[in-house]
């Protein structure tokens, strides 16, 4: 690839998906990363035959060990230009936090947390070879909230959020610009696999993938530290600036519990 490309994590659905889909519309060429090999090939197919653009599928869990270390070292053995990094793989667990098996907890904070932060700082040096180069994590609104029945997972991308922030103001006077992504609940099949249909949250409207998207990337091209696609979201994270924060948990509780 003689352009650099973009390398999107978790790009076989929902966000992941819909971000490759507009990067690939607007000429990027692209590196989809997924653990679904036949699904992302799919998808690698159809975007190059569209967008007449190079797309280059890599199925991989990067949740199992070494996994991350594979995946850079494939990159570097092939000189692969990358100039934007968007770190949107994860999921989220639902229930009371005892209820929920120790493992499924433990592999959240892996692909959440780790998995990010590993990407993150293996990549950084690859993306300051070049200008206007981008980082983004995905992050969440849950971040700016404590989150009862979905705990670890708001306590996940508080973290992001925060990592990123740090890493924006480090990179701030480089070609580098550290983007958090803070999509609100978005219609995909993230809720699905997190088992959250049953919650009062799930029951309302919200932005499809494709929407959070466009938002995105406009953000992510600005170089934007933080984006909150959706005038609703925006100001919700307002509130924990003016609520007490036990305030916001009891809300939050509420909205989350079984209908």
């Amino acid at each position: 690839m003689a352009k650099p490309a973009t390398l999107i994590t978790g790009a076989s659905g929902g966000i992941g998906l819909a971000l490759a889909e507009i990067y690939a519309k607007n000429s990027h060429p692209l590196i989809l990363v997924a653990r679904s090999e036949d699904t992302l090939t799919e998808i690698a197919a159809r975007l190059q035959k569209r967008y007449d653009i190079p797309v280059k599928p890599i199925a991989l869990d990067l949740s199992a060990p070494g996994a991350t270390a594979e995946l850079y070292s494939q990159l570097a053995a092939d000189q692969t230009p990358i100039d934007q990094l968007i770190n949107n793989a994860g999921f989220a667990n639902y229930g009371t936090f005892h209820s929920i098996p120790t493992d499924r907890q433990l592999d959240l904070i892996d692909l959440n947390i780790r998995v990010l932060t590993d990407l993150s700082q293996r990549f950084i040096p690859i993306l300051l070879q070049f200008p206007n180069s981008r980082l983004v994590n995905v992050a969440s609104t849950a971040a700016f909230f404590p989150g009862p029945h979905m705990a670890a997972y708001y306590a996940s991308k508080a973290y992001v959020l925060s990592l990123s922030e740090a890493l924006a103001e480090e990179y701030r006077t480089t070609h580098l610009a550290v983007c958090a992504l803070c999509p609100g609940p978005t219609k995909t099949g993230f809720q699905d696999r997190a088992q959250m249909q049953r919650s009062r949250l799930m029951q309302g409207q919200f932005m499809t993938a494709d929407q959070v998207a466009h938002a995105a990337y406009l953000g992510i091209q600005s170089g934007d530290p933080i984006i909150i696609p959706g005038t609703m979201n925006r100001f919700l994270t307002w509130l924990p600036r003016i609520m007490p924060r036990t305030a916001l948990a009891r809300i939050i509780a509420g909205a989350q519990e079984p209908v």
